[in-house]
């Protein structure tokens, strides 16, 4: 998904709130994410929606130093350059799984 700043947390009460961007200019990133189609119920209990849906999720790994103090559990992996845009989406797995300790320059 494609991003130039990120909120951690966005359900925070906090008067504080804080926004992550690779530098001032804003540059374009990505976040790392998976879809794949679900075709069970989705909804509440009472109301299920029956699939097929889309579903979607960022993948994490562990906070890095600027992050951490924020959001100390995990942070998105981040995408920072064309190449590893490129590899991310038309690489066999195995190159874009080895990524996520190298594309987090949040």
């Amino acid at each position: 998904m494609p991003s130039t700043r990120r909120r951690p947390n966005p359900e925070t009460k906090k008067k504080d709130v804080v926004w992550f961007a690779l530098n001032e200019d804003r540059p374009l990133f990505a976040f790392a994410g998976i879809w794949t189609t679900f075709n069970g119920d989705r909804g509440t209990k009472s109301k299920p929606i029956p699939g097929p849906h889309q579903v979607y999720g960022f993948l994490t790994t562990s906070p890095n130093e600027i992050v951490a103090p924020i959001h100390p559990k995990a942070m998105p992996v981040i995408l920072t350059t064309d190449e590893e845009r490129d590899v991310w989406m038309r690489a066999p797995w195995m190159r874009p799984s080895r990524c996520s300790g190298r594309c987090l320059t949040m």
